[in-house]
């Protein structure tokens, strides 16, 4: 019986393959992304053909496919390839089948590799290969972005045209007419945030950010931002409670760091339940500065740790799949630009707490 190994990180599109490849009369593993892949192949039997998905994280599906080559105890092994971006198979990946995939098939290519085999294909094809395969990876990239700049930018301006709308119909009360240009200007600034953090974004990918270091009090910048957001925590019925000292400063770039929290902040306000809480607190030594940004929202599992700061990441637990864009990406990004790190943390306090670690 044939081995098929597949590398699939959507636990129901990979628990389909193998269920259909099984009932195919294959001898079936899985793995979640390239780094467990490696495992299952260098610890078991070979597999007469590996299906690989490319947009994986730990090690995407072209890292895997370079590494799978390299390696002289499997590198002759077929490798199909499952991809949204394009039906062509580029040289040295077997084949490259366009998802959504018909599962018939993929039964039969399975079992033409199995049965074909394959030679080990000459370096120069290899690193074409793998290039390609980097060519169709941009492109999903590009759409996936453009995706999640689209949505991003759908909700703040639906906001800005339908409070236009409410004041063109001239509502007498003035208290609510306030209301309604305090939402557009809220509005607004979401797209100018969104903005700011795509044209960083490169920059900072490359290093080639310069910080403009200035010397704070945290608890100040940390009410300001709570204070733009109290309307919302009132509808949400939250609370929002900073318990940092007033006097602890810190050098950032007060622009980024802003950002940073921002995007914290307002995945807590999304996320925490209605009655819960989103809090902040800070600590500090004679070098550093730790700040913590915490709710009472559903815990992220710590398997999913390592992944939550990478692009595109999806989250999958008692909310279903959430698609996390760029968001925690550049929180990340900007955090290392300043000299810190950024991290979850375990505290009994709250289910969900991000630390960032900041110099002085």
């Amino acid at each position: 019986m044939a081995g098929v190994l597949v590398v699939e990180d959507d636990d129901d599109i990979r628990s389909s393959i193998a269920e259909v490849l099984t009932d195919a009369g294959f001898a079936v593993e899985t793995a979640r992304n390239g780094a467990e892949a490696l495992t299952r192949l260098d610890h078991g039997p070979l597999p007469g053909v590996m299906v690989a998905d490319l947009m994986m994280p730990v090690m995407t599906g072209w890292e895997l496919i370079d590494r799978v080559r390299a390696n002289a105890a499997y590198s002759s092994m077929p490798v199909v390839v499952l991809s949204a971006a394009s039906e062509r198979s580029p040289p040295g990946v077997d084949r490259i089948l366009s998802k959504p995939c018909e599962l018939d098939t993929l039964v039969q290519t399975v079992r033409h590799y199995c049965e074909a085999g394959t030679t080990v294909p000459p370096e120069e094809v290899r690193e074409l290969a793998r290039r390609n395969v980097e060519l169709i990876e941009l492109q999903r990239f590009r759409n996936e972005m453009s995706a999640m700049i689209v949505h991003d930018l759908k909700n703040p301006m639906a906001v800005i045209m339908s409070m236009i709308d409410y004041l063109l119909g001239n509502p007498s009360d003035e208290e609510d007419r306030v209301g309604a240009l305090e939402d557009m200007k809220t509005a607004g600034s979401r797209i100018l945030r969104l903005i700011a953090n795509l044209l960083d974004l490169t920059k900072l990918e490359t290093g080639r950010f310069l910080p403009q270091r200035t010397s704070i009090r945290l608890s100040a910048l940390v009410d300001q931002l709570f204070a733009g957001r109290a309307q919302l925590a009132v509808t949400r019925q939250l609370t929002l409670v900073s318990t940092i000292d007033p006097e602890l400063r810190a050098s950032v770039d007060v622009d980024l760091i802003c950002r940073v929290i921002e995007n914290i902040l307002d995945n807590a306000l999304r996320y925490a339940p209605t009655g819960g809480r989103v809090c902040v607190w800070a600590e500090a030594s004679e070098a550093r500065v730790r700040i913590h940004l915490g709710n009472d929202g559903p815990a992220i599992p710590p398997e999913q740790h390592a992944v939550i700061f990478d692009k595109f990441t999806q989250l999958h637990g008692d909310l279903g799949k959430r698609n996390l864009g760029l968001g925690l990406y550049f929180c990340r990004l900007a955090v290392e630009a300043l000299g810190g790190r950024i991290s979850l943390v375990d505290d009994a306090r709250l289910p969900v707490v991000f630390c960032l670690d900041l110099p002085r």
